[in-house]
């Protein structure tokens, strides 16, 4: 399909779907609402780009730069952001349901009010971004996580044992809760308790210290 950019200054807008953006150099650009469902923006420049609203659905980011890009409330489902720069990006909103955040750089990012269900961040770098819940990465670990997993009577000694595994019945947020499934996790702790879950599944939360 024809690819039609047109320069407004240092704001760029695309004006007709383009999937195939490989490489390309959309820096500045004015991409608010743009349908690029399935794209391949492999590698593209999109540092700074306004991408508001759009439509990213399984798009390919893989490489991208997307350093303080704007993607608050884009829809990012099942995209592809595998070492995506995403440092200091806007995503609050965003959905990023079962999208591959893997070793992506989410320095400084800001995530309040996304969906990361199903997301996969193995690997990502989280030092300074803001959370879905709302709190800094650095109080997660320091503050939320100890409240979390104490909350159901249990101590922090008892929670850490289960620290190396990973199927339900012996997991962290399981034996915090004395629960035998999800459901009965209380409902106040439950948003939490997902996040924790991916948080943990990533590996990307130490031992919690005693």
């Amino acid at each position: 399909m024809e690819t039609k950019i047109h320069d407004r200054g240092n704001n760029l807008l695309l004006t007709i779907d383009a999937p195939d953006l490989r490489g390309a150099n959309l820096r500045g650009a004015n991409l608010r609402g743009a349908n690029l469902r399935d794209a391949n923006l492999l590698g593209a420049n999109l540092r700074d780009a306004d991408l508001r609203d759009a439509n990213l659905w399984d798009a390919n980011l893989r490489d991208a730069n997307l350093w303080d890009a704007n993607l608050r409330d884009a829809n990012l489902w099942d995209a592809n952001l595998w070492e995506a720069d995403l440092r200091d990006a806007d995503l609050r909103g965003a959905n990023l349901v079962g999208a591959a955040l893997c070793y992506a750089d989410l320095r400084g990012a800001d995530l309040r009010g996304a969906d990361l269900c199903c997301s996969d961040l193995r690997g990502a770098h989280l030092q300074g971004a803001v959370l879905e819940t709302g709190e800094s990465f650095t109080d997660y670990i320091t503050t939320t996580i100890p409240a979390l997993l104490t909350a159901g009577g249990r101590t922090l000694q008892e929670v850490s044992a289960a620290w190396e595994y990973h199927s339900w019945e012996d997991c962290p947020i399981a034996v915090a809760f004395s629960c035998q499934n999800f459901s009965e996790v209380p409902e106040r702790f439950k948003l939490q308790a997902r996040q924790f879950i991916r948080l943990f599944d990533a590996g990307l939360l130490p031992v919690p210290q005693s």
